[in-house]
This record gives C-alpha cells, sequence and structure tokens, in this order.
C-alpha cells in the first residue's frame, strides 16, 4: 500500500477481501507507518509486513509496536545491523528481502536465512526454488 491511507480506505480494502473471500491469501504491506496503525485500527487480525529500507537497531520492539508478522527491507539491510536478522527470526518476526530479480542475490539471502524474497520475477524464481529447495 504505497503512501498514507486513511482508516476509510483501508476499511474499503479489508471489505473488498472478506467480500472475496481473500482473508487467508492476503498480506497488506505498507512503508507507511500511518498506513499500518490504519490497518492495526480497522482490522488487527489482517497480517501486516512493514516495508523499511533499514532495520532498525531493534527491530523486534518496532515489530510488536506494529503488530507486524515480518518486515520486507533491502538485502544490504540484512547485514547492516548485526543480529537484526536472528534476533528477528528468533521472535517469530518474517524478514523478506525486495525486489531482488537475479539469480546470485537469490541465492546470497537465501544462504543468510531469511523467510522469503520479493521479485519481479516470480516465475523463474519459482523454477529455481523448485530445483534448489524442492517441497518449499
Amino acid at each position: 500500500m504505497k503512501a498514507d491511507w486513511r482508516v476509510e480506505e483501508i476499511r474499503r480494502v479489508v471489505d473488498l477481501v472478506e467480500r472475496h473471500g481473500l482473508r487467508g491469501r492476503v498480506v497488506l504491506q505498507s512503508f507507511s507507518l500511518e498506513t499500518l496503525f490504519a490497518v492495526q485500527q480497522v482490522s488487527p487480525t489482517t497480517p501486516r509486513i512493514m516495508l523499511i529500507r533499514e532495520l532498525p537497531a531493534e527491530p523486534v520492539a518496532l515489530g510488536e509496536r506494529l503488530g507486524v508478522i515480518g518486515f520486507g527491507t533491502t538485502a544490504a539491510s540484512v547485514t547492516a545491523v548485526p543480529g537484526a536478522l536472528e534476533a528477528l527470526l528468533e521472535a517469530g518476526v518474517a524478514v523478506l528481502c525486495y525486489t531482488l530479480n537475479t539469480h546470485e542475490t537469490w541465492q546470497d539471502v537465501s544462504e543468510l536465512g531469511v523467510d522469503g524474497i520479493i521479485t519481479d520475477q516470480p516465475s523463474e524464481l519459482d523454477e529455481r526454488l523448485a530445483v534448489t529447495a524442492p517441497g518449499t
């Protein structure tokens, strides 16, 4: 969800998700704290991911405050703050890296142990995972 979304706008999105039976298939994500708090207010059980260019020094505390299930961040951010990735994974907060489009970057972040990859090449990533990580 780009930019700042107001509560009324979030309510329309959540209503559409519900009306079309997509609750278990949708995760809302945003760079905007205002938007994430609005989603939390309108529908606290809707899964949320905070998109953030750099993980903070205390990512678990921020994740708890926002009620997010994960952070979407850059590959560089995952290694920039020592212990941040490990702390998040230990707390059960997912870490996804965006927007990675090459086999090399997919391999690099996979070796770090991130939970997911955001890509513009989903079919190619799926093919690669079928070979390198069958059953995932």
